[in-house]
């Protein structure tokens, strides 16, 4: 089974290879934290999730999710009525899009400015943090639907 933590672990420990080069090996580290985050939120949705008919589960299964992963949330955002939360899944579907944007940035632009490289893995590391945390709450709120549910 796919370990979803051994992703940020590669990319933490990629910075260390000094053999291989930078370019290189920051892109890939990129990729493997975009992964690693998009996945952790993907699976606590399709869990909750997996009983509804309108397909969303199956969705997320496929390509598509990356896309569908933050409609998600911005479609979620319209049927919450505190605004705090509301606010806070438009504020995740926009930072899933941005990570997301970073990633093909480098990984399919290839830029050859280690500068700019540098500044977009602060970038990053930035929305990293913010959607590691916003992960931490979704995954307690999940936990408890589906405890509500009597699915634990």
């Amino acid at each position: 089974m796919l370990n979803v933590d051994e992703f940020k672990e590669v990319a933490e420990k990629l910075s260390n290879f000094k053999s291989l080069p930078d370019g290189g090996k920051y892109r890939t580290a990129i990729g493997r934290y975009y992964y690693y985050i998009f996945l952790k939120i993907r699976e606590i949705i399709k869990e909750v999730e997996k009983d509804r008919e309108d397909g969303i589960y199956g969705l997320l299964n496929t390509g598509k999710a990356h896309r569908a992963l933050p409609a998600y949330f911005r479609a979620l955002s319209k049927k919450v009525r505190v605004n705090k939360l509301r606010n806070s899944f438009i504020e995740l579907a926009e930072a899933l899009e941005d990570l997301r944007e970073l990633r093909n940035s480098l990984s399919h632009e290839y830029p050859d400015d280690l500068p700019e490289i540098v500044d977009t893995i602060n970038e990053v590391f930035e929305k990293l943090e913010f959607l590691e945390g916003i992960y931490l709450d979704i995954k307690k709120v999940y936990k408890k639907i589906l405890e509500v549910k009597g699915q634990k």
